[in-house]
């Protein structure tokens, strides 16, 4: 791999294999057996062979970067953190990190339980080489982000998780470091602080500090980091724009889900499905469809589409209507819209099957992966049924369309609409 002066974090051909070996003794069965077994010189133990975390991986990340590493479960995400930490050391490759390293890998981690807040603080500051002195000058700072309180002379054995979290992430953003590592925990704790880590994370990386994130949370990806890497069983599959990353990610794991890939649209359901939508005492829901002049294969931008649905009413009382709701594919509500009068009719609905139908018109969506979810409403105010889950679709461009053009790098607009434009010569 090229190096570059500006890299600060230089990855190659690093694999890391676990040892899955187990000793087991589930029954007196097993015990026998391995007694058995040890008699006639054969070992008691399984071999499960070795387990691939990290297979291969070559990357490098330049100087004040914020990257964010996204994929599944089990996918080798926080094995790597944990190399790059100097925690573990990677089977085979190498491994340089340029800098003082600052890691937040797990709530707590570091801390010891009998020592006050402000204990831990200076005992952590340090183990990362900072002075007294600088590390006392910090400390307000450290506690006024944190919002500990009077709670940093009380022993962290007594610190909820969030607590656990708020002071050990505000000790490590105010550390002297080039590197931080941050596995998940940044999305523990409200929303509101949540929001302030973000601004420092910004914060720290206009300063030229490095950043890397592993994380679930694809809309902090795509808003927060300058980079992402995707990795998939071990690999790494890609690397480049969170945007373009993140939305390439979602797609492919519902295309898995949804078989999306063959353009199959699960917005239907019929009679045979009603167990899709329980009915409850006010209604059922008998019939929905999300489509295009009926067909059932691909939806276009360039095409309107046609959403109908079919319920029975089961009180003669009240009012019902329908709303629905679309969220991007970082599930981001982007519009809502719903059947109800803007003036509500005191008249009450008779019992029995009713019909609903509202279209999008054509060059509405821009191309993508989409969520609708479904609600009904009783008298234009209470919520009474839902559909539980959010239903994707995805939106098809038949030609290149000028509404796609990317601004500033990223992807534009999940909405996309085809304006009356007028154009006149001036001379």
């Amino acid at each position: 791999m090229t190096q570059h002066p500006e890299h600060v974090i230089i990855v190659s051909e690093v694999t890391k294999l676990f040892r899955m070996d187990a000793n087991y003794r589930a029954s007196l069965a097993e015990t026998l057996k391995g007694k058995v077994g040890s008699v006639l010189g054969r070992s008691g133990k399984q071999k499960l062979g070795d387990k691939v975390a990290l297979d291969s991986i070559s990357f490098s990340i330049t100087k004040g970067s914020t990257v964010g590493i996204i994929g599944r479960n089990g996918s080798g995400k926080s094995t790597l953190l944990r190399m790059l930490a100097g925690i573990t050391e990677p089977t085979s490759g190498s491994i340089e990190v340029r800098g003082k390293v600052t890691s937040i890998l797990d709530i707590g981690s570091g801390f010891i339980a009998d020592l006050t807040g402000r204990e831990n603080v200076m005992m952590a500051g340090s183990l990362m080489g900072m002075d007294d002195d600088l590390i006392r000058q910090r400390m307000d700072e450290i506690v006024l982000f944190s919002e500990i309180g009077d709670y940093i002379d009380v022993p962290v054995k007594y610190y909820s998780s969030g607590m656990y979290l708020r002071l050990a992430f505000s000790l490590a953003v105010h550390l002297d470091m080039d590197v931080l590592l941050i596995d998940e925990v940044i999305e523990v704790g409200d929303e509101a602080f949540k929001i302030k880590s973000y601004n420092k994370l910004k914060q720290l990386t206009g300063q030229g500090h490095t950043i890397l994130i592993c994380t679930h949370n694809m809309r902090s990806v795509a808003e927060l980091c300058t980079e992402c890497l995707v990795i998939e069983q071990g690999k790494l599959i890609a690397q480049g724009d969170p945007q373009q990353m993140v939305e390439e990610y979602i797609e492919k794991i519902w295309s898995n889900s949804y078989e999306l890939e063959k353009g199959h649209i699960p917005l239907v359901y019929t009679n045979t499905e009603l167990s899709k939508f329980p009915a409850n005492d006010w209604l059922q829901l008998t019939h929905f469809e999300f489509s295009q002049d009926g067909e059932m294969e691909q939806l276009y931008t360039d095409k309107p589409l046609q959403l109908c649905l079919r319920y029975l009413k089961l009180k003669p009382d009240a009012t019902i209507n329908a709303s629905i709701w679309v969220f991007d594919s970082m599930h981001r509500p982007i519009l809502s819209g719903n059947s109800m009068p803007l003036e509500h009719s005191s008249n009450a609905e008779d019992a029995g099957e009713y019909e609903l139908a509202a279209s999008f018109p054509a060059n509405f969506f821009n191309k993508g992966l989409f969520f609708l979810r479904l609600h009904f409403v009783k008298d234009n105010e209470r919520l009474i049924h839902e559909h539980p889950n959010q239903m994707p679709f995805k939106m098809h461009l038949r030609h290149t369309d000028p509404g796609n053009l990317k601004i500033d790098g990223k992807v534009g607009s999940p909405l996309y609409m085809q304006l009356p434009w007028e154009k006149r010569f001036k001379g």
